[in-house]
């Protein structure tokens, strides 16, 4: 089940808003007058909007410069906005592998009695495809809307649809490849 974070996390998650709507000058955004609560929802990006559940496969994308990341949809209640400012960040369990992003001034979709920001990039820039692939990872979105800020988290297990890792662009140490220090289920590229 993912966790929504609520009062537990209103306090930092206000900290957190102020913080990243400060500009050059210091002064919060004047759009963020009185604190109020996002209740947010983070989906694996497709036609039909699926919150992602513990225990989902999160899909990694090779973007077309060469950058995994995963494609998400944010939906949040509590707010109607144009915009959302979304700051997302990922932790792989057994790993020191972290990653964060921050975009803003997404656009905002009606979605029913929600809105949607659809097609958000979370950047693996510098983890090897192979150190990613099948790990179970804690991943966490935060959202500033209409004055609103709110939070998910969910663990997921990162997959990648390809069906075998390429050894020139994934595994940074060759001898660890002849090592056979491969994930679990690996399958190289071209391997005999």
């Amino acid at each position: 089940m993912r966790t929504r974070i609520h009062a537990w996390g209103s306090a930092a998650l206000l900290c957190v808003g102020l913080v990243a709507g400060c500009g050059p000058g210091g002064a919060p955004d004047a759009a963020i007058d009185s604190f109020c609560a996002l209740d947010v929802e983070v989906g694996a990006s497709a036609s039909t909007f699926t919150p992602l559940e513990d225990g989902d496969t999160a899909q990694i994308v090779l973007g077309f410069q060469g950058f995994q990341m995963l494609v998400l949809d944010v939906r949040f209640r509590g707010a109607r906005a144009t915009e959302a400012d979304v700051t997302g960040s990922i932790e792989l369990l057994e790993s020191t592998i972290t990653a964060s992003d921050a975009a803003r001034g997404l656009a905002v979709e009606a979605a029913g009695d929600a809105q949607l920001v659809r097609g958000y990039l979370l950047f693996f820039n510098d983890a090897p495809l192979s150190e990613l692939q099948g790990h179970d990872a804690d991943l966490t979105v935060i959202v500033r809307a209409g004055g609103c800020v709110g939070g998910a988290r969910v663990r997921v297990r990162l997959s990648d649809e390809a069906p075998c890792i390429d050894p020139m662009s994934t595994i940074p140490d060759v001898a660890a490849r002849d090592a056979g220090a491969l994930p679990d289920g690996a399958v190289l590229c071209g391997a005999p």
